[in-house]
């Protein structure tokens, strides 16, 4: 990947809706969306903070997501499900890596199956983890080597 890898300066952490968390790590250089409500207006309220910050990603920064759910119930319902896909082609020409974690086998297994088509769509990598550290590891493969 070519694109340069910058933090988003002046990024903190805020909770839009009730179990739902946006935060920075590694200095600002990954955003992580934590979700954990299953309520129509609260995921209505995440989609929209979601899709503000990649509105105002600077194209020629590598775009480098966590996308964790805290409830799995999440994927199974017909909004979140929605939601999530109009997410994965949101911005394709941003450049970057967008990594999910999700609990359960089942969980695991159907957002895997869900995003089949989507997953070579646009600029941005798109794989899923079982735990945070494997897909934060994933992402921060993402960074040049020090001496480039």
């Amino acid at each position: 990947m070519n694109a340069q890898v910058e933090p988003m300066a002046s990024m903190t952490s805020r909770e839009v809706a009730p179990h739902m968390v946006i935060d920075w790590l590694s200095e600002g250089r990954i955003v992580r969306y934590s979700m954990g409500s299953i309520a129509f207006a609260d995921i209505e309220k995440m989609y929209a903070a979601v899709i503000e910050i990649m509105d105002r990603w600077p194209s020629e920064k590598l775009y480098l997501a966590l996308y964790r759910t805290t409830n799995d119930q999440i994927i199974f319902t017909p909004h979140g499900r929605k939601r999530l896909g109009e997410l994965a082609d949101h911005r394709p020409e941003l450049k970057g890596r967008s990594a999910g974690v999700v609990g359960g086998q089942a969980a695991t297994h159907f957002i895997r199956m869900f995003m089949l088509a989507r997953r070579n769509k646009g600029g941005r990598l798109k794989k899923y983890f079982a735990s945070e550290e494997q897909a934060m590891s994933w992402l921060l493969e993402a960074y040049p080597a020090k001496d480039e």
